[in-house]
């Protein structure tokens, strides 16, 4: 086996018995870490507020700290980034990370040295029972992209960066052994200039014939860098590509097939529902479905009805949403996750991703709300509905209720730079994995009509007609 390999499969391994480990007793190691986290942190600003020092069992902890959104937070976190200490966790804030999916457009997520373990709690593991169920993994380079590439170096308003490099999700001790891994080098994720990026991220990759595993998190980021490669070429220039590792469930599941049929040679590796917020679940074993992420946060699993249950206690066919309280200062964080318990054996429930409860549209991970595009259709002068579509290629349509001969473009370029307050949107786009936004002019557009009679149609009141796996969405295109 390659030596570096070797040193990461070692880490895994141990990583991997702690969580199996955790599995057998999943009650008992959630309990663990609520015990921990509340500890650590009870003399934060937020601690003392909620009174942790006096919070014995989980039902104290659910009287003490309601379940809150990331808006509902923010106050907090404003502080932290401005530069206040000791405000929702004890430890230094090492780095920001941003995501998408608030009515804000973005959101900012501090990561601490214990936020960055409880990611490695989650990966590792994932690393090593691939590399058990599938070897050809550990026999060549990596293809790893989990931060964003094209993105320059920020400092936030407490002298803390922005972003962390792949490896730190990792560990300090297999970071030497990954880098020396890597088919493209790190600094090639700096290009800011997106067709720069693609054309050299695709100069390494077709330089590296023992390129063996490819991690990414939408399969449309890979189909999109790889466009141009037929199938027989891809086989040609990598032809001990074992696994690709990305979302397979949810909207991603209808991009699957096309991975598949433009990598015939390849295995498709579901990932687990890692968020930028936590882990939540943990891609183990060869059955449907992954693990609760026991050791990386604790979670509270919120069914239909608004029952509360743990990982210990969920039922097979029931749906839920993820509520987390993580080691990096998020306490009943409604992630607003959905997962279905598919099955439970000896090591507890197995999960799979359904979507993001009141998120309006997520195609390839842009995570558009309603309330956000609300905000920024606000700005036309006239009204205006944002359609997704999945036709020829992922792309959303602005409807505007003018006739077609009026000039559009200046609307549309607002739009489209305002939808780009949403990180999350503004990447997709600049990856390619969203095309363009497409102008339509649909007078009367928020009416259906009933022979001569118009009436007001449901989907009046949403500014935004999304595709997710939540509803049943009508695929409108012009």
């Amino acid at each position: 086996m390659i030596a570096a390999w070797a040193t990461i499969l070692a880490a895994a391994a141990a990583e991997d018995h702690a969580l199996q480990a955790a599995m057998a007793d999943p009650q008992t190691a959630q309990a663990t870490i609520l015990r921990e986290i509340i500890g650590n942190n009870a003399q934060t600003a937020f601690g003392r507020e909620h009174g942790f020092a006096g919070i014995q069992t989980v039902a104290d902890f659910r009287s003490a700290v309601p379940i809150r959104s990331y808006d509902d937070m923010r106050h907090w976190i404003n502080q932290m980034e401005a530069g206040a200490v000791n405000v929702l966790t004890a430890e230094p804030v090492l780095a920001w990370e941003e995501t998408g999916g608030s009515s804000g457009g973005a959101k900012l997520i501090p990561y601490t040295g214990s936020s960055l373990a409880a990611f490695r709690a989650a990966i590792l593991p994932s690393v090593s029972d691939l590399v058990r169920r599938r070897p050809g993994v550990a026999t060549g380079k990596i293809y790893a992209a989990i931060s964003p590439a094209g993105r320059l170096p920020r400092v936030m308003g407490d002298g803390v960066p922005l972003g962390v490099p792949d490896a730190a999700y990792l560990g300090a001790d297999v970071i030497p052994a990954f880098a020396s891994l890597l088919a493209v080098p790190p600094d090639v994720a700096l290009i800011s200039d997106v067709p720069k990026w693609q054309a050299e991220t695709l100069r390494h990759l077709k330089s590296c014939p023992d390129l063996s595993f490819v991690s990414v998190w939408s399969p449309t980021f890979w189909l999109e860098l790889c466009r141009d490669i037929s199938p027989r070429e891809s086989r040609r220039l990598w032809p001990r590509l074992d696994t690709i590792s990305c979302w397979t469930h949810g909207v991603s599941a209808s991009f699957v097939p096309t991975l598949q049929e433009a990598f015939p040679h390849v295995f498709i590796e579901p990932k687990g529902l890692l968020s930028t917020e936590s882990p939540i679940t943990v891609a183990h074993g060869a059955a449907a479905g992954c693990r609760p992420a026991l050791r990386s946060c604790f979670i509270e699993w919120v069914d239909q009805a608004g029952h509360i249950r743990l990982s210990h206690d969920l039922v097979v066919g029931q749906s839920y949403r993820a509520v987390i309280t993580t080691p990096g200062g998020l306490y009943r964080y409604d992630t607003r996750d959905k997962v279905v318990c598919v099955s439970t054996d000896g090591s507890g429930p197995r999960l799979v991703f359904e979507g993001r409860e009141g998120l309006a549209s997520d195609m390839v991970g842009e995570k558009l709300e309603d309330a956000f595009v609300a905000s920024v259709l606000a700005g036309l002068p006239v009204p205006a509905r944002l359609v997704a579509s999945t036709t020829s290629a992922p792309h959303y349509e602005l409807w505007l209720d003018v006739p077609a001969a009026t000039a559009t473009s200046s609307w549309l370029e607002q739009v489209e730079q305002a939808l780009k307050a949403n990180p999350q949107y503004a990447y997709a786009r600049n990856m390619g994995q969203l095309k363009p936004l497409v102008g339509r002019c649909r007078p009367g557009f928020w009416r259906v009509f009933d022979g001569d009679n118009p009436r007001l149609a449901v989907i009046k009141s949403s500014p935004l007609q999304g595709l997710h796996p939540n509803t049943i969405a009508t695929k409108l295109t012009g």
